[in-house]
This record gives C-alpha cells, sequence and structure tokens, in this order.
C-alpha cells in the first residue's frame, strides 16, 4: 500500500487492502478479512470511488457470510448493489446479487 502511496495512485492504494480481504477470507481467517475490507472501504470512500466502495462492501458481505452472520452479510451487499446499479458496475452488481441466496441458503440450513 505504501508503493502505491508514494506513487500518488490513491486508487491502487485503496484496492491493496481488498486483496488481501480476499486472501485472508480464503483462508479462512474472516475477522482479519473483515478488517482489510473495512479498510478499503474507508480509502474508496475518501477517494470518491463508488464501484470501489462495492467491491469492498461485498467482501465485507462475504466474510460476515462466511462467519456465519447472514443478516450483516446481506446489509453489506445491499449497500453495495445500491452503489452498484448508481454508477452501472455489472461486475459488482453481480456479485451483489449472487450473495444474497447464498445468505438465506445459510439461514434455512440453520432452522
Amino acid at each position: 500500500m505504501a508503493l502505491f502511496r508514494d506513487a500518488g495512485c490513491r486508487p491502487g492504494g485503496a484496492f491493496a487492502p481488498g486483496y488481501l480481504g480476499e486472501l485472508e477470507l480464503r483462508q479462512g481467517r474472516h475477522v482479519q478479512a473483515a478488517g482489510h475490507f473495512r479498510q478499503s472501504l474507508g480509502l474508496h470512500r475518501e477517494a470518491g470511488n463508488c464501484s470501489g466502495q462495492a467491491a469492498a462492501l461485498n467482501g465485507l458481505g462475504e466474510a460476515f457470510l462466511a462467519a456465519s452472520q447472514a443478516g450483516q452479510a446481506s446489509a453489506r451487499h445491499a449497500a453495495a448493489l445500491a452503489l452498484a446499479l448508481q454508477v452501472g458496475d455489472k461486475h459488482e452488481e453481480a456479485r451483489a446479487r449472487r450473495v444474497p441466496v447464498a445468505a438465506r441458503r445459510a439461514c434455512v440450513a440453520k432452522t
């Protein structure tokens, strides 16, 4: 992240924590992943990057879902969907729409 910051590349610096979040998530470290996604979200907000915010919110939702917090996951994906629709980001829109289905399945499986 320091390399991006030193180069004056705010978008790259904002995506870097999200990539770390993805790595943590795939290694089953949900709390650490959520922390990286929150950092990415804050940086994207500072930069005014709505697509980046949607990506970070989707990542945060996936971290919550992996931690069996379906309600928290759904809230993050709903926020990501709203941003994605606002800016026409089809990838993040699809990602936001896909995951709540998994969250609903997780809730049904618990009952």
